[in-house]
């Protein structure tokens, strides 16, 4: 089985192309992942902040400090946004013509040290260029709020990867190829010590509502997210040693959340290589998703659509 070099595609408007990384191409490529983030056009909701297109920190201009206030809870370290931000015309201060509009229901924040490297690394994570990055798997931060002795980061808000649950093999190949994709991001970038527990594994669910019909990830465009980066770490020297580390934590937190479906057994072999006890055996992330890549483009149509149990 030849492997084929993985080579970031260019980001894709969602409007433009309906296909999802479940999508097989013409030559046997096995899909790239969409970019939807910041295409959220709600103008008719009231409830939303504005998101500038220039940069993905600009909800600055749109913030209503009372009803930001009012989101934060001293009994969560995360707060989801649910308040109402008035305007006699329906519209908030500083917003303009052809800004996109984000419903508060969709951000949360996160409380964070002003001095942590946590915040310094987000920072990084949501520069405009890193963002635009189509591997870039970290949550979206929408603003940095400064208050008295803390930061507030507000985030896109994720649905849990595995709700809805998953309903066919593609679903879960397009998880695992995303979660190698920003593997390999972050290890381009020297970031290391990666925490990859399902339970910090968010889900975009794009522009369709899980709540709509017949919901399915394909059409939703999903887009898997990790959203905690407080274990982790970026500097400049030999990260041989927490690239292995890193790719086996994926591997272990993969057979957990593929452990209940039989279907994909077939990934045994795939996933244990990335857990073996030598480190120097273990495949790099960029290694691992071009064996997946190509895996993924050997199997026939009924795999890769079966049905899970």
């Amino acid at each position: 089985m030849s492997v084929h070099v993985v080579r970031k595609a260019p980001r894709v408007d969602a409007e433009d192309d309906a296909r999802s990384d479940c999508t097989l191409d013409d030559d046997n490529h096995f899909g790239v992942p969409l970019e939807r983030f910041g295409t959220y056009d709600d103008t008719d909701n009231t409830d939303a902040y504005a998101l500038d297109d220039e940069h993905v920190s600009a909800l600055r201009i749109s913030q209503d400090e009372d009803w930001l206030a009012a989101q934060y809870s001293d009994d969560d370290h995360y707060s989801s946004g649910s308040g109402t931000p008035s305007s006699d015309d329906g519209d908030l201060p500083g917003t303009s013509e052809g800004m996109h509009r984000l419903p508060v229901s969709e951000v949360t924040f996160k409380t964070l040290d002003a001095e942590s490297s946590e915040l310094d690394l987000l920072e990084y994570l949501n520069t405009e260029e890193n963002r635009d990055d189509p591997w870039n798997h970290s949550v979206p931060i929408l603003d940095i709020v400064p208050q008295e002795n803390h930061v507030e980061a507000m985030m896109l808000r994720l649905q849990p990867f595995d709700s809805p649950p998953f309903q066919n093999v593609a679903e879960c190949l397009d998880l695992m190829r995303q979660l190698l994709e920003g593997l390999a991001f972050f290890h381009e970038h020297k970031i290391t010590n990666i925490d990859f527990s399902p339970y910090n594994i968010g889900m975009d669910t794009g522009l369709l509502p899980v709540d709509a019909p017949n919901w399915d990830r394909s059409e939703g465009h999903v887009q898997y997210h990790l959203m905690d980066f407080s274990t982790a770490t970026r500097a400049s020297a030999d990260l041989t040693a927490n690239e292995r580390l890193d790719i086996k934590e994926l591997g272990s937190s993969l057979k957990r959340i593929f452990q209940k479906m039989p279907e994909m057994d077939f990934l045994s072999h795939f996933l244990s290589s990335m857990t073996g006890s030598d480190a120097a055996s273990r495949p790099s992330a960029a290694e691992a998703l071009a064996l997946l890549d190509t895996m993924s483009a050997d199997l026939p149509p009924e795999t890769i659509f079966q049905r899970l149990a």
